[in-house]
């Protein structure tokens, strides 16, 4: 019986462990939104170096993603779920083949001249969204940022070493704005102290040691 099994997964060009099928996976090292506009966010995935990227929806169980690092995984069928795109695999880690460090250090003429806009903020599971208001942030030569807050501006300074941009000194006006508090609140909470940066393209990624994240991109 369990020599069929081997030579029925050796058929489906999958590898025999456990009595499932595995399969490699490479993971992007930057990952996208599910569905535009909605700030949650999805992994890029695809099933060899030179495939094209998907969209994948659904969580892999045991792999701890970190943006700015690319994967290749061993994986095993865990099961499928409805996503928006239609039935998808859920996929459980078998073993982490390879996380290769793809970015480089901020360099901060990078940042100059641009007004960074909010895409997407979470803080732990809690995603913050806003349709009416949508927070900046410009960096200035001069080791200044300002921006909005979304109901606020806000003003302070910043420093790059590495991978790593410092704020301080953060200062806002004073107004005060039923809907927009808590989306302000979180947004200058994140926007303090040591944040690790990551560049690529149009978007800067803001990320904190607990997990908490934010998303700008500039147009």
């Amino acid at each position: 019986m369990i020599n069929h099994i081997r030579r029925l997964s050796m058929l489906l060009g999958c590898t025999y462990i456990a009595f499932s099928c595995t399969t490699i996976l490479y993971v992007a090292p930057l990952q996208t939104e599910c569905v535009e506009g909605a700030g949650n966010p999805c992994y890029l995935i695809r099933r060899s170096p030179e495939g094209n990227w998907v969209i994948h929806e659904k969580s892999i169980s045991g792999l701890e993603y970190e943006q700015g690092f690319s994967y290749k995984i061993k994986v095993k069928k865990a099961g499928n779920s409805v996503s928006l795109n239609g039935t998808e695999t859920d996929y459980a880690l078998v073993h982490l083949l390879e996380k290769k460090d793809v970015t480089g250090d901020i360099v901060p003429e990078d940042l100059h001249g641009k007004e960074w806009k909010l895409e997407s903020m979470r803080i732990g599971a809690t995603a913050f969204t806003s349709e009416y208001v949508v927070p900046t942030i410009t960096f200035s030569d001069d080791d200044k940022i300002s921006g909005f807050a979304g109901c606020n501006r806000f003003f302070g300074s910043y420093a790059v070493s590495g991978r790593v941009i410092t704020f301080s000194n953060l200062g806002a006006t004073k107004m005060f704005c039923d809907e927009a508090m808590s989306l302000e609140d979180a947004y200058l909470k994140l926007l303090s102290g040591e944040r690790r940066a990551l560049f690529s393209e149009s978007k800067l990624i803001l990320t904190s040691d607990d997990g908490s994240q934010m998303i700008f991109r500039y147009k």
